[in-house]
């Protein structure tokens, strides 16, 4: 995997992330922006880059409505937590900035009303699709939806804007993982997304259920599937149009900015250091010597702006091929699982204060062997730790 226009990401290298008085900034100052996947861990990040950061005047955010909470509750929900903590410290009303846009990325037309549909053909300048709602274990028609018909609607949305500056889509390089190398290019897909729609649209869920494993094929799952399909999209329908697609490895906390070492979950990668560490996860099933391509959430939201800022500048746009971008870590600075496992032993000098167990963790490239371990070690534990807890009156973990 490469990542062949460097001097658009140059920046990343540097400690010092912020982006000060540069072009970067005078470009997107005064802008209304449109994210998807504002939840997630780099929608999280993205929002707290542009609003510090970049000046822009209007930002809205795809969320979904909560019935316990009024928009103005969850937007100050939103906001709370140390990744924020800078920006409300340097802007303390930056809130009044943000509109929340009541949508879903797995309902058709991401659940816009045609008021809010409106305002964004109207009022927006920047598109950053992130959609971070699709999970590995996804039934296909949800990742169909979440991946595949909510990019859809957003090129739908970019070509009736007149405003149109950058459109920005966040797939991963994950999503050609059949291929032995992943160039910054497109690749064929065994079916269009518009066969698939029309494959999802006609059957029942059960019949979609069972045909999954023919209708992915050489992908581990239908949400890796469905992000290749949504590349595939983009390739038909995003000609003429100022987009690009940035693919991202494997996202793990900021390494910079705002603040070192943030996450908003502990799925992934940050699961493992976190079950690890805790004493809990003793066994994961990895060849310790392949490349564990990691990349900080704050250099791929750098990537993203600075990706919208060239598209702005029209530099490579208008034609008939979209600009594609990896960006990873293991042309640049590799690391394996193993050197990944050993940077998690700190634990034993520093243990977690909520850690259940003693650190114990290996990686076992031999299922025969991880099975064993997880028998052993994961589930004759849990058993007798239910067992007492029935014995003493208590609800099982």
């Amino acid at each position: 995997m490469t990542c062949s226009r460097p001097p658009i990401l140059s920046d990343l290298e540097e400690p010092n992330l912020d982006l000060g008085d540069s072009e970067i900034v005078e470009t997107l100052k005064g802008s209304h922006v449109f994210v998807t996947g504002a939840a997630g861990l780099l929608g999280h990040v993205l929002v707290e880059k542009l609003l510090r950061t970049c000046e822009v005047d209007k930002l809205y955010l795809l969320m979904k409505s909560e019935n316990d909470k009024t928009e103005q509750e969850q937007l100050e929900h939103y906001f709370v937590g140390k990744l924020f903590e800078r920006l409300m410290r340097e802007q303390p009303m930056c809130m009044g900035k943000v509109e929340l846009i009541s949508g879903d990325c797995e309902q058709h037309g991401l659940g816009l009303s045609e008021q809010d549909r409106a305002l964004l053909i109207n009022n927006a300048h920047y598109l950053f699709h992130l959609n971070s709602l699709g999970q590995f274990d996804d039934e296909i028609w949800t990742a169909v939806n979440a991946n595949v018909r909510s990019t859809k609607t957003m090129l739908d949305i970019a070509k009736q804007m007149s405003n149109l500056k950058a459109f920005v889509h966040i797939s991963t390089t994950f999503a050609h993982c059949c291929q032995r190398e992943i160039d910054e290019k497109f690749y064929e897909t065994p079916y269009t997304w518009i066969e698939l729609l029309q494959l999802v649209d006609s059957l029942d869920h059960n019949s979609l259920h069972g045909l999954t494993p023919l209708v992915i094929g050489k992908w581990p799952n239908a949400h890796l599937f469905t992000k290749a399909l949504a590349e595939d999209l983009i390739k038909d329908e995003g000609k003429n149009l100022p987009i690009a697609i940035l693919r991202p490895s494997i996202v793990v906390s900021t390494v910079h900015e705002p603040v070192m070492g943030w996450v908003n979950d502990i799925t992934g990668v940050a699961g493992i250091v976190a079950g690890a560490a805790e004493g809990l996860l003793k066994s994961l099933h990895c060849n310790k010597d392949k490349l564990a391509d990691m990349v900080p959430a704050d250099m791929c939201v750098n990537a993203a702006i600075s990706i919208a800022w060239e598209l702005e500048k029209k530099q490579w746009l208008m034609n008939e091929n979209v600009p594609i971008f990896n960006i990873v870590s293991t042309t640049q600075n590799p690391i394996t699982w193993k050197m990944f496992k050993q940077c998690n032993e700190c634990a034993i000098n520093y243990p977690f204060s909520m850690f259940q167990w003693y650190y114990s963790f290996t990686l076992n490239k031999n299922l025969l062997v991880h099975n064993i371990y997880i028998f052993f070690l994961h589930m004759v534990p849990a058993l007798l730790m239910d067992v007492g807890a029935y014995a003493l009156g208590k609800q099982p973990v």
